[in-house]
């Protein structure tokens, strides 16, 4: 049993020794670090290589022009060579025993996804009291569904797994791969962990404990300060043409009518917000009769206002 973990970097040096430091404290060890570079005009080049020169076991990658998280950690998925994949980010800390307590899920049960819950840090590494789980909206009762392998009901709204907080086997990449670029809304953990819980609702586990030291900066590539912005109809629209997409590229593979409805939802809220206001409210007051709403997101009346108002 092997374990690969993929670093990607762009202008991290602030916090990326810290990171490191955490990977090699870990209570199991890794066979290999995968890290790609993106472009990084800062001194993270620099620290990588003197890692890298300390450490056999890393793989450095550094890339003379910036395409973007989602592209670089593809890369470095398919680059990954052994038993099971870690994802991990530049400017977290992790958990000592965060392989160990993952690895262990992964022996005792057929799970081909993990993830674990955060906590949130600011960028001195002060707790900000509250969790991962807390801010993405991954209550109990989306854990219940989870675990009794309705995970598709809770996915098809949103995203609950952070990358940093994500691991899966190595078996996983043909069917997550390729990963669709091009929306700033549909992220790599985004696309993964909704691909892997339609095609194996069963097989994706979680562990309620915070493996993670998750870091919230104004300066951060991706995660919490990335989310979209809720005012706007342009970002609204780009946002639900994101959703549309993944659950298009999902019914690819699986054929299932709550995906068959959730793609029509999503699309429906795209186009709407380019429309006067008499058709949207038609379009929007005949999705919200329906059902969709209450199917598809978190809070169905003010994400309908939202909508409507927009």
């Amino acid at each position: 049993m092997q374990i690969s973990i993929v670093l990607c970097t762009y202008n991290g040096a602030q916090y990326l020794r810290e990171q490191l430091d955490s990977l090699i404290q870990q209570t199991m060890n890794w066979d290999e670090l995968i890290i790609i570079d993106d472009a990084s005009t800062d001194g993270t080049v620099e620290i990588l290589t003197q890692f890298e020169s300390n450490h056999k076991n890393v793989r450095l990658f550094i890339k003379p022009k910036n395409k973007g998280v989602t592209h670089r950690y593809e890369e470095g998925i398919r680059i990954a060579a052994c038993d099971y994949i870690f994802l991990c980010d530049q400017d977290d800390v992790w958990e000592e025993k965060k392989l160990e307590r993952m690895i262990d899920v992964f022996k005792e049960t057929d799970a081909k996804l993990v993830f674990s819950d955060a906590k949130c840090i600011d960028s001195s590494g002060d707790s900000l009291g509250y969790n991962l789980w807390d801010q993405m909206g991954f209550n109990k009762a989306e854990r219940l569904q989870m675990m009794e392998g309705k995970g598709m009901l809770v996915t098809v709204r949103h995203n609950v797994a952070s990358a940093c907080c994500m691991a899966f086997r190595n078996s996983l990449k043909r069917n997550i791969l390729p990963i669709v670029h091009g929306y700033k809304h549909l992220l790599h953990d985004r696309f993964i962990l909704a691909i892997t819980v339609a095609l194996y609702p069963d097989s994706v586990k979680f562990i309620d404990e915070q493996l993670v030291y998750y870091r919230i900066h104004k300066d951060q590539v991706m995660g919490l300060n990335q989310r979209q912005d809720s005012h706007g109809s342009s970002s609204r629209a780009e946002y639900y043409q994101a959703e549309a997409e993944l659950i298009e590229q999902i019914l690819g593979r699986v054929e299932d009518a709550v995906y068959r409805r959730g793609h029509y939802f999503w699309t429906m809220r795209s186009q709407s917000q380019k429309l006067p206001f008499l058709r949207r409210f038609i379009i929007l007051n005949t999705l919200f009769l329906e059902g969709d709403y209450k199917r598809f997101t978190n809070s169905p009346v003010r994400s309908a206002l939202a909508d409507l108002w927009a």
